[in-house]
Parts: structure tokens; sequence; C-alpha cells
């Protein structure tokens, strides 16, 4: 048993009224247990408690409720921020409790700071004084971020029931952040985690109003859904209190009517309004997993706001990765002022990817051919070129009615041994989810391809070469088919360089590969040329461009007016004459 369940299970038997020793004892013991648990963890962080958010308080209580408490990552310059509300009802709760200390220890490790806040509390303070507090706890947290080492425009708002709801108004009603100066674009997101999205209770209550009877109007987060606000990730628990999912829906639904781009929820099967929160601390998972990848995606797209959005983002594992865990600093863009050009533009080079994600770019309904295009950016298993290698790729897919899948996997793991074995589990889960959503995504099953370059070319040839999954099916989703229907190396690493063509083991079922390559590359030539030797020994259509000068990394730009560039041509059409676009 977890113990945060421990926890909810004694304060349980304490309600009941049975059992109060026992509870007492085991509290005793479980919170012992905790503060072992976060002093060890403590050297990779640093805290900073008890810090004024509203030192000019008017009121004692005021001065007593309104501090907060800073967990900073460690060498992590640049780093996010989540702004944690605790729950409890709006009348008690703590900044402290075992659910903010363990998200925040658990966060911060991952290179992203928790600062968790304390507010006013009903009945000693009414509605709207606890969302001012939080909106103060907000601006003070936006205003000093920069100074202990994070990123100012990285600061994203959550918080559990209470602290939800509290996060759900900053949001909504923008009364609250504008009397402090800050608009929608000071807060990059909003997380709330089983949030109160009507009138709250307590507010109902100081308003002599039932708490069964559901309001909607100026304390209810769904009555000021808008489209100007900051993108939206609401969770909750299938067993979560009783229409507590169905008010998120509301919301969501509410927003995404009012224009808002960027409004999503997930429900948890068998989470319930304490495990959906309590279980945060814990490294496998999936609500705390997921909630990293919205704020790593919201950061991504707030630094490359040129990028075509994707239509879809999906995470592709439910929980940790198979393989050995890692702990890496927050995902970033790792280019340098000094890397070189290409076609006069830099290239976006993500780095330290632990969320391994499909980003699915759809072509409109009416030119949509139904193939699909699983896409590997390249970067030497060390980061991915992934405008380069990736958006761009897909942007060139879409225009032929092909849908085009980024996969995001993970790096580094140029250290690792094997070093593709990660990206191609990423790769095959990926080709799986694709032909899992067809009917979803208006897609054939039987016409998906992979596509890779460089290190993501090792990555599509290893996948390709597999007969079997590189993991244990976990999912619906394995259910369907990991091989590939065709492929495309595009300066392919990672390929056989012998010369002896035999050495090259084919699968039985192999599909057609198309390649280009470069003959100054300084990835070998040769390897290309042993794999097109092999596929005609083994008699797969496939096709070979090799062209005199090009050099490596180029994508599809170009580059210099050399004619390495213009692979794509011959790529589109061998992909016509396979029937997967330009059909009338």
């Amino acid at each position: 048993m977890e113990t945060l369940d421990c926890v909810k299970m004694a304060i349980g038997w304490s309600r009941q009224g049975r059992l109060d020793l026992l509870a007492e004892g085991l509290m005793k013991s479980i919170t012992l247990l905790l503060v072992s648990l976060l002093v060890a963890q403590a050297a990779d962080l640093e805290t900073i408690t008890d810090e004024p958010y509203k030192p000019e308080g008017e009121t004692a209580y005021e001065r007593e409720r309104c501090l907060l408490d800073w967990y900073l990552p460690k060498d992590t310059p640049g780093f996010p921020t989540l702004v944690w509300f605790h729950g409890g009802g709006l009348q008690n709760g703590d900044k402290a409790d075992a659910i903010a200390t363990g998200l925040a220890h658990r966060f911060a490790g991952e290179g992203i700071a928790v600062v968790s806040v304390n507010y006013r509390l009903s009945p000693k303070a009414s509605f709207p004084a606890y969302i001012e507090d939080a909106a103060a706890a907000v601006a003070h947290v936006r205003k000093h971020v920069g100074e202990r080492g994070g990123a100012d425009d990285l600061v994203f708002v959550s918080g559990h029931s209470a602290g939800g709801y509290l996060t759900s108004m900053l949001g909504v009603d923008a009364r609250y952040l504008q009397a402090h100066g800050l608009g929608d674009d000071a807060i990059a997101g909003y997380l709330p985690v089983s949030g109160q999205m009507i009138t709250h209770s307590t507010v109902r209550g100081e308003r002599g109003i039932a708490r069964t009877q559901p309001i909607i109007d100026e304390g209810a987060p769904s009555y000021h859904a808008r489209s100007g606000a900051a993108p939206f990730f609401c969770i909750a628990g299938t067993e979560d209190l009783p229409a507590r999912a169905e008010e998120n829906r509301y919301f969501v639904a509410a927003l995404e009517a009012a224009g808002h781009p960027w409004a999503r929820l997930k429900v948890y099967e068998g989470r319930d309004h304490t495990t959906i929160a309590s279980r945060l601390s814990q490294k496998s998972d999936v609500v705390a997993v997921d909630m990293k990848a919205f704020m790593l995606e919201v950061g991504a797209r707030r630094a490359f706001p040129n990028l075509r959005k994707p239509d879809h983002v999906v995470n592709l594992w439910p929980g940790r990765p198979p393989g050995p865990e890692r702990v890496l600093e927050a995902e970033q863009d790792m280019t340098k002022d000094s890397d070189r050009l290409i076609a006069g533009r830099r290239i976006i080079k993500l780095g330290n990817v632990s969320v391994p994600q499909a980003h699915v770019f759809l072509p409109p309904v009416e030119k949509r051919t139904g193939a699909s295009v699983v896409i590997c950016p390249g970067g030497g298993f060390h980061i991915l070129a992934w405008d380069l290698e990736g958006v761009e790729v897909a942007e060139w897919l879409n225009g032929l009615g092909i849908a085009a899948v980024v996969l995001k996997y993970r790096v580094p793991t140029a250290a690792q041994n094997p070093r593709w074995l990660a990206p191609a589990q990423d790769a095959q889960r990926t080709l799986s989810l694709v032909r899992h959503h067809a009917p979803e995504w208006q897609l054939d099953p039987d016409r998906v391809a992979i596509l890779g370059f460089s290190a993501g070319g090792a990555t599509a040839w290893k996948t390709t070469l597999a007969e079997k999954r590189h993991y244990e099916a976990i999912d619906a989703v394995d259910e369907a088919s990991c091989r590939p229907d065709r492929v495309v190396l595009i300066y392919g690493a990672g390929l056989p360089e012998d010369s002896d063509a035999t050495a090259v083991r084919l699968p039985e079922a192999m599909p057609p590969v198309f390649m280009a390559h470069a003959f100054d590359d300084f990835v070998p030539v040769a390897g290309t040329a042993n794999v097109l030797l092999a596929l005609k020994q083994a008699e797969v259509p496939s096709e070979l461009h090799v062209y005199d000068a090009g050099g490596h990394g180029y994508g599809l730009r170009l580059v210099d007016d050399l004619p390495v560039t213009t692979w794509i041509d011959p790529c589109a059409a061998w992909l016509r004459r396979a029937g997967w676009w330009g059909k009338e």
C-alpha cells in the first residue's frame, strides 16, 4: 500500500469514530516516514519557506495566512514553475500538507519548481477574499521567479479540489490578475485537479444557499468561460465526488463553445477525489506524467510561436515508459548562438525528452488521402531536430494530403546500450497508436509509413527490422500492428556498412524503402547502398538516390542550390505511384 493511501485510510477511520488511537499512531508513523523521505530528497532542491506575498495585509489573520513556500530545482536555469493551491473546501488546509510537499519534491527533482500557497479561509474570510489572495500569490511568484532562476513566462497554476476552483477562477475571471497588472499571456497555463466548476459549495453556504443546490453565477468558473484565457488542462477521476467529472466536462465544453483554442479534460480511471492528487508524488503516476507533458508542450509552443500547432498531442505511454527510470533536467531547446545555420535559419534542438509524445498533423478532411507517415527527427540520439526534420516535414506531407505524426522520442540515449532501443520502443508504440486511432482520425490502418533522418533513420530502420515488439504489450493500443507499410530513410545513420549484403537480415514481410543520401555525407553512404543491395537480393522494390554533394542535416530546406535538397520530389513521386496521394 502506498504511503499516502495509508494516510487516507487513517483519516477515514478517524472520521468514523473508530480506531482513533490506531489512526493517531499510524499518522505519526507516516509523518515521520514522509519527513525522512523528504529530507533524503532535499539535497536535490532548495526550499524557501513562509515567504509573505501580502506583507502589508490589513489584518493579523491575512498576514498569518498569506505565506508561500518555494521548492526550487538546483542547477536548472530557466525552469518552469507550478504555483499550487491546497484543497480543503475553502475552509481548511495547509501549504505544507503531504500532497503539496510530495508533489513539490517530485517536480523539483524533474526540473520544475513548485510554489505552495496558503490563503485565507472561510468563515474568517469570505468570497472573493480567497481568490484575491490566490491572485496576489501568483503575481508575487511572477514578479520574483526570475530572481530565483526560473523563466517568468513559464508560470503555471494548479491546485486540488478547492485549490482547483481557485486555479480555474484565476484563469477565466481576468479581473483578479488584472488587479496586479497581469494579462492572460502572463500565465502559461492552468491545471485544475478535481476543481469545482460551478459556484463553490462554500461560497453558496456563505450566501445561505444549500450545498446541494447547484448554482452558476459570478462565483463559478463556468460563468466566466471565454476564448482569451490561457491553456487549460482539467483533471478528474471516474470515482471522483458526485458530478465533479461532469462539471469539468461542462466547463471545457463552455470554453470550447466560447472559442477557446486549447482546453482539455482527462478523467482518470479508478481515481477518486483523494487519490487523484495523493499519488502525484509517485514516479510512475500517470496524472503527474500528463501534467508535466502539458507544461512541456505549452513551453515549447510559447518558445516557438511560429511553428504550426499539431491537431493532437498524445502521450505514448500510460505512465512511465518501458526501460530503466531516467531523471533528466527540464525539456528545453538546446540551440546555441554558435550553431550553424541551415538555409539561413537556426533549428530547434529539443533536449532532455523524458515524456515521449506523438504530435499529429492532419490535412483538411477534404484533402486527406488516408495515408500517414510517422516522422523520426534526427539528432545523434542527443537531441531532436524538431522543426528541420519534424514539423517542416509534416507540413510538406500534409500538402500532399498525407497525415504526419512527428515522434518526440526519448533523448538523450547516446550513452545507453543499445542507444536505439528506447527510441525504437517509442516508434513501435506510435505506429500502433496511429492504427488504433485510425477511425477517429479518418486514416487507413494499412497505409502507415515511417520516415527517419540520421539517428531517426537508425530508429526507423531498427523499428522496421523488428518482427516483434521491444516491450511487453500493455493495452488495447498494442493490439494494432507496430510494423510500417513503407519506409523512408534520409541520410540514415546506423545502417550496416559491411559490403556483404547477406549480412543485412531482413524480416520476411519487408516493406518497400525509399532512401536519399549525399556522397560527401560524414555518415557513410555505404550503409545506405548496402541496404539497397539487400533489398534487391530479397526482391523488395525500393529506391535509392545518391547525390554528389550535400553533406548532412539539411531536412528539406534548399541549401546552396544543392540538388540533394530536392529529394522530396522523387520521394513524392514514389508515394504517388504507390497510391498514397494524387488520385482523383
